[in-house]
Order: C-alpha cells, then sequence, then structure tokens
C-alpha cells in the first residue's frame, strides 16, 4: 500500500509537504563527546528530498518501533538529501485517514539494520538491506540553523530594555521622594510645637 501510494507523485508531494518536519523524532546514536551536526531548513530539505530521488525506484524496509505504547512495524524509505549523504524516512498507512504518514527520521544505520533483524530472523546472521546507507553525521536538526542564536539575542535584547526601563523608573522615584534631611526638619518643627504646647 505504502509503495502504491508514494509512486504516485502528487500523493508523494502531498506527504513531504504536509508533514511536520521540524517535529518529527530523529533516532540516531547521538555522541556525548563530539557530534557531527547537520543543519537543514524545511524548504531545502523538501526540496533536496524531491529533486535529488528518483521515486518511481525506492525500497521500503519493515522495521520494528515503539510508538504510543505499543510495538510496530513501520517502513523505512531511504533518500539522500546531500552529495552522498542519506537518511531513513519511516512511514506507517494510517487506515482511518488512508494516508501514508511519516514517523521519523532515522540517521543511524546501526539501528536501522538492529530494528530491521528484530522482524526478519533471516537477516540476524547476515543483511544487505541498508548496504547503500551512506551517512557523515549524528545529528540532525531540520529548521532554522540559527533559532537558538536568534533566540538567545532577543531574550538579551529583552532583557537589556527590561533593564532599562527599571533603571528609569528607580531614577524618576528618587527625583520624586524629598530628601532625608526634609524629614528631619519636620520631626524638629513637631517637637518645637509639642514643646509650645505643653508650656501654654
Amino acid at each position: 500500500i505504502i509503495h502504491n501510494y508514494l509512486k504516485d507523485s502528487r500523493q508523494f508531494g502531498q506527504l513531504m509537504n504536509k508533514s511536520k518536519w521540524c517535529k518529527i523524532s530523529i533516532f540516531g546514536n547521538k555522541a556525548n563527546n563530539r557530534r557531527r551536526a547537520l543543519l537543514i531548513r524545511k524548504p531545502e530539505f523538501i526540496k533536496d528530498v524531491k529533486q535529488i530521488n528518483i521515486m518511481s525506484d525506492f525500497t521500503l524496509t519493515p522495521i520494528l518501533m515503539f510508538r504510543k505504547n505499543n510495538f510496530e512495524i513501520h517502513h523505512v524509505m531511504i533518500v539522500e538529501i546531500d552529495n552522498g549523504i542519506n537518511i531513513g524516512i519511516s512511514l506507517i498507512y494510517n487506515k482511518e485517514t488512508k494516508q501514508v504518514e511519516a514517523t521519523g527520521i532515522h540517521i543511524d544505520k546501526i539501528s536501522l539494520y538492529r530494528q530491521h533483524q528484530w522482524i526478519s530472523l533471516k537477516h540476524m546472521d547476515e543483511c544487505k538491506c541498508f548496504d547503500n546507507f551512506k551517512s557523515s553525521f549524528n545529528d540532525l536538526a531540520i529548521g532554522n540553523p540559527d533559532y537558538w542564536k536568534n533566540k538567545y539575542n532577543d531574550m538579551s535584547s529583552r532583557k537589556n530594555n527590561l533593564e532599562s526601563q527599571i533603571n528609569r523608573l528607580k531614577s524618576k522615584c528618587n527625583s520624586r521622594s524629598p530628601p532625608l534631611s526634609s524629614f528631619g526638619d519636620y520631626n524638629n518643627e513637631m517637637a518645637d510645637s509639642s514643646s509650645s504646647y505643653r508650656s501654654s
């Protein structure tokens, strides 16, 4: 079903354009000490998948995925997004909407082999299903590559503006408040008045 669905250029285009690629889970093996990241904008990602790959000639490989507290069989389509760089897009057919949905982006070849072998026991000893999978990165982000930098700059700008407003308010309050010496003069006057009243 998925294979025939994707062969229709209109339906494939709908899948690429309507999927929330910036929010879809990315499965890989992130290294803590050193990462090779690929940052790509969503329009560029969609354009590359559409233009670089020949969708009439692709293979779907089943893998086991855990979703919504259940184990499900999803099918992975390997696509190229740059020169010599592949990713796997896992797909599932939604019987209610009668549409194919993207459920994940896979960037680790070893993990894909493992998830595939859990289903295909014949492939436990030897499997060549992902031999053509090539990748030189272990971290992927789809969206604005400068998002966090812009977010930091925006928050810093807001912080500076708030500090300026606070300083201006403090300055106004200080200028309107009478000096402490005036309170001392007032107390002295009250004391003199009280003494005069008692003497009379």
